[in-house]
């Protein structure tokens, strides 16, 4: 951080008159003492240039500390999105931050968009890290932090998109359980969102949203998954009825594969070619769906472990 960085100019016009006060008095002080009539009172008159010296000095502490605060509180809940204490504290340390002396620095700004972003506002962590970049663009905690949030938004948009395409495939297979072709394909929408990598950050997403990727992933045979979306929403909203009826309908074994069995009412005998071996498979080379044995891996939290309520 810069030396006089998060020093208002009213703070750095009260301390250049401090100082200047400060090296009056000095001034009169020496000379008296000199003349061998020194005024001890004036020893007193310094508290008024320590007081103005203090003041911004007092303020530039605390805002360095703001701007560490915020970046301790951002870590916390990426690393535990669900901690609602640590979203409270991090949506303080921001709100601590006067915004007429953060909008002149680079470093406050920088941490308050990584804070955002960290809360899921990605727009609004867009537009504040691009004020720190016009602040300062030769900043490589500025270039990170703006390129994270940039690349947030992309795979933010394209995780938009799959949960519409998931949404009319979900709607289609509702009509018409019996049609594998709406469950593979609902499968492939479903595994095409990538799961976090190493050191990501999971991507917030709206409760809406998250329902509407539970119910595919129910669907695609992935219960354990689904239940624990459902359960991350609950955790926040014990009270939402889509959340509740859709745990309700995946513990009924709703959306399990069921086997169909043909009866035959008359059933003809073959005898088998001499030397032919009976054409039966095993258990083991049946054929089973990939979804039943690739685990699904999404990094999602929902958005709404940051609001009181959502419909």
């Amino acid at each position: 951080m810069k030396l006089l960085e998060g020093v208002s100019l009213s703070e750095l016009i009260l301390m250049g008159l401090g100082l200047v006060l400060g090296i009056v008095l000095l001034s009169v002080f020496v000379y008296t003492a000199i003349k061998k009539e020194p005024n001890l009172n004036l020893i007193y008159a310094f508290l008024i240039p320590v007081i103005m010296i203090g003041y911004p000095s007092i303020q530039k502490v605390q805002f360095d500390k703001g701007v560490v605060t915020i970046d301790k509180y951002a870590a916390e809940v990426e690393k535990n999105p669900l901690d609602t204490t640590a979203h409270k504290q991090l949506n303080q340390a921001i709100e601590a931050i006067p915004a007429g002396v953060a909008k002149e620095s680079s470093s406050a700004m920088t941490a308050i968009a990584k804070g955002q972003a960290a809360l899921g506002q990605y727009e609004t962590a867009r537009v504040t890290a691009n004020k720190a970049w016009e602040l300062d663009s030769t900043s490589p905690k500025v270039v990170e932090v703006r390129n994270m949030i940039r690349s947030r938004q992309i795979e933010k948009r394209r995780f938009d998109d799959d949960v519409n395409k998931l949404g009319d495939k979900v709607s289609r297979w509702e009509h018409n359980h019996n049609d594998s072709k709406d469950r593979d394909s609902i499968g492939q929408v479903l595994h095409s969102i990538d799961a976090p990598k190493n050191g990501e950050s999971p991507l917030h997403v709206d409760p809406k949203s998250l329902l509407t990727v539970a119910k595919a992933a129910a669907i695609d045979g992935h219960s354990q998954d689904a239940l624990k979306m459902l359960d991350d929403i609950l955790k926040i909203n014990p009270d939402s009825q889509e959340a509740i009826e859709l745990k309700r309908r995946i513990e009924s074994k709703e959306f399990e594969r069921k086997s169909v069995i043909v009866a035959v009412s008359t059933p003809v005998k073959r005898t088998p070619k001499p030397n032919a071996p009976p054409n039966i498979r095993s258990s083991s080379q049946m054929p089973v769906h990939p979804s039943d044995t690739v685990g699904l891996k999404l990094r999602l939290v929902p958005r709404a472990i940051f609001q009181n309520n959502f419909n």
